[in-house]
Order: C-alpha cells, then structure tokens, then sequence
C-alpha cells in the first residue's frame, strides 16, 4: 500500500483535470459553493424581524422605542458573534459533503475498481484525493475569509493568515472525515443521507444553535472527535480578539485538529488495508 510512483499520481491528477474540464459547470459551482452558502447565510441569519408581533412584559423598560433598541443591538451583537462559527460550519459541510457523494460516486461507478486492476495502488489513489482538496480547500479558505471581510465586512483584528491557516487545517480535517466516512460506505443514497445527519450534528456543535458554553457537560468529550466547537472558538479569537499563534486557545486547537487529523489518517489507512475494492 506504501510503495507510490508519483509518475501513476501525475497520471491520476491529470484524468481527473480532463473529467473536470467536460464538466466545468458543476466543478464552478462547487468552488462559488462556499460563496453561495455565505452570501445565504448573511441575507436569512439575525436580520431585524420587522413586523414581528411581541409582548413587553419588563417594567423596568419605559417605552416600546426603548425595548425595539435593545432587540436590535442583541440581535446585531449575536449575528456579529456567530458569523465566524457560520463560516467554520460551511467549511465542514462543503468538504464532507463533497467528498463523500464525490468518492462514494466515483467507487460506485467502478473508477477505482479499473484503476486497482491497471495496477495503480490504494495509497496512489489516496495521495491524488489529498492534493486534490487541498487545492479545494485552499480555494474555498480563501473565499471565506474574504467574505468575512467584504460581504460580512467583520473587521479581522487579529492576523489574517492566522486565521486562514486555521480555516484551512479544519477544512483538511473535515475532508478527512467525509473520506473515511466515504470509505465505510458503499451506496450514494446512504451517503447522501449520512451527509444530511453529519449536518445536523456540526450545526448542533458549531455554537450556532445554542452557545458553545452551554453545552452539557456528558458530550464534552465527544467533541474531540467533532472538533467544530474548537476551531469556531480559535477563530472567534483571532477575528475579535486578536489572538496569535502560540496563545493558549489557538495553540491547544491547532494541537488538536492536527492530531485529530493524524488520527483520522491512520484509521483511514486501517480501513483501506482491510476493505477490498475489487469486484
């Protein structure tokens, strides 16, 4: 499995440059993907909901004007605070969903099968995925942060490529995940419904839903698994806070999605040496 000839990776990357350009359509809409997910996000999270009906039932505010400025700058204060959780979560859900329809796709139309029986090995085909998203990933971190600074228009207070190294190690972490994910499973139908689940738990995880602070205390350790709660709480300190790269929060949670990643490598290596993928 170990044994790679990068002239058989060059060959791959090169068939699937040539599968890209006679779909192009589809690769340019994955790639304005996490574009389209922001723009959504900034356009139907925490606007001001005019015409809402409500009840006033604090008598320590004196007027209905006072009561709707309060509402206001809660509902601006919040909607600030869970952009960089929304980013990180659209980070997840574009890479594992992605990568698992993509690989569970391209194993169920037999693309693996005639590559193993042309000779071409496991670890070949891995390594070809690995550069592959991370270009996709690079793109996609980019296209983040620049969101965050011009559609969002969130002042960056901390370094800027802090936080897209950080955006980016995360994105490689969740592409790890949707690959062993996709190796586990067989059909496209499964994964699509495994995609949708795996989406509820990160939204439940990212801190949009409820803060990351009031999470119960049972799951606490599960969280290393799902790593979301911290990478958003990273980011969030280097947008707001300005937080560097060997301050402890930062630090411990590149220590982590790194390690998690590793760990995520090498089950995917366990699983490989022990599936076969040739019918």
């Amino acid at each position: 499995m170990f044994k790679i000839k990068w002239d058989v990776i060059k060959g791959l990357l090169i068939k699937d440059f040539h599968r890209i350009k006679r779909s192009y359509i589809e690769f340019i809409l994955l790639l304005l993907s996490t574009l389209y997910l922001s723009l959504q996000f900034s356009i139907t999270f925490g606007q001001y909901p005019n015409d809402l009906t409500i009840g006033v039932v604090n008598y320590e505010i004196s007027n209905f004007e006072e009561f709707l400025f309060i509402q206001s700058a809660s509902i601006f204060d919040f909607t600030k605070s869970a952009t960089p959780n929304g980013i990180i979560l659209l980070s997840a859900i574009t890479m594992i969903s992605s990568s698992v329809v993509s690989i569970v796709q391209c194993r169920s139309d037999g693309v693996w099968n005639r590559s193993l029986l042309n000779g071409v090995k496991i670890s070949e085909i891995v390594i070809t995925y690995l550069i592959q998203y991370s270009c996709y990933a690079f793109i996609t971190s980019i296209e983040s942060i620049l969101c965050l600074k011009f559609v969002f228009k969130i002042e960056i207070i901390g370094n800027i490529w802090l936080a897209f190294i950080l955006l980016f190690i995360y994105a490689m972490n969740s592409f790890l995940f949707g690959f062993n994910v996709s190796i586990i499973l067989d059909d496209v139908t499964i994964a699509g419904f495994t995609g949708i689940g795996l989406l509820v738990i990160f939204t439940n995880l990212s801190g949009i839903v409820w803060p990351i602070q009031g999470f119960s205390k049972f799951i606490q350790p599960f969280q290393y698994l799902f790593p979301i709660p911290f990478a958003c709480v990273a980011f969030h300190g280097v947008i707001f806070k300005g937080y560097g790269i060997f301050h402890k929060t930062v630090f411990d949670v590149l220590l982590v999605l790194i390690s998690n990643s590793i760990l995520l490598l090498i089950l995917l290596c366990f699983i490989l040496k022990f599936k076969s993928f040739v019918h």
